[in-house]
């Protein structure tokens, strides 16, 4: 890696590089992201799993990150340890992974949110769609009127056109499933603040707020590790 990378790098917590710097995006803000999720995530698995278990995740995201699709046997050598794990342990590193794969989604929606939408103005309807801020029917119909030169006729046909689509489920792990969701939906709400003040000194404040929603799947998995091991089983 260049020198002028490096310098480029400086300010980015280097852990992700580090595992696989050949792997690793080049976009730096995306990369950021996803160091800050990955450090706060690691602080309370050590702090709630111990150390023996957090070994064990880094050595799942590593491989994660240095093989990309291209497997060699010496990676495989190198996950040996995972076969004479127990249920239990089994489970925790599984949805560890899972957990961390989240959590790298989130960064990468976050951050590729907002980069299309500054490639997709178009002074069309599409442009609301894609808006930063939240608005009211009242706002949103004065920006296609006034902003983007829309007639009235133009606005209800499009509204004429829109389309809803409902997911109707009973599965008996929705409300587990709506308790993630609204725990995602925080971290990305940190992650843009994070993005809009462009990471300012009121990111501490504000990865606060993020950090208070990793205790979550730690606790369900102490609190429920005998529950799901007899699943499994």
């Amino acid at each position: 890696m260049s020198g002028r990378n490096l310098e480029k790098m400086a300010s980015i917590d280097a852990q992700l590089r580090l595992l696989a710097p050949a792997k690793v995006s080049e976009d730096d803000k995306l990369v950021e992201y996803d160091a800050l999720l990955w450090i706060d995530f690691l602080i309370f698995f050590r702090i709630y799993m111990g150390k023996t278990s957090e070994k064990r995740f880094k050595i799942v995201m590593s491989f994660q990150l240095t093989t990309k699709g291209s497997v060699t046997l010496k990676s495989w050598r190198s996950l040996g340890m995972l076969n004479s794990l127990d249920p239990g342990d089994s489970i925790v590193v599984t949805k560890s992974f899972s957990h961390m794969l989240n959590l790298a989604n989130l960064a990468e929606e976050v951050q590729i949110a907002y980069r299309r939408r500054i490639k997709l103005k178009k002074g069309d309807f599409i442009d609301e769609n894609n808006a930063t801020t939240e608005s009211d029917i009242e706002e949103t119909l004065k920006r296609l009127v006034v902003k983007l030169k829309k007639s009235p006729e133009e606005v209800f046909d499009a509204l004429k056109n829109q389309t809803l689509d409902l997911v109707l489920t009973a599965h008996p792990t929705q409300s587990v499933r709506r308790s993630l969701l609204q725990k995602h939906a925080r971290i990305r709400n940190c992650l843009t603040q994070l993005y809009a003040k462009d990471i300012t000194d009121d990111k501490q404040n504000s990865m606060r707020l993020c950090k208070e929603r990793f205790k979550l799947p730690f606790v369900l998995m102490r609190s429920e590790g005998l529950l799901l091991l007899h699943k499994m089983r």
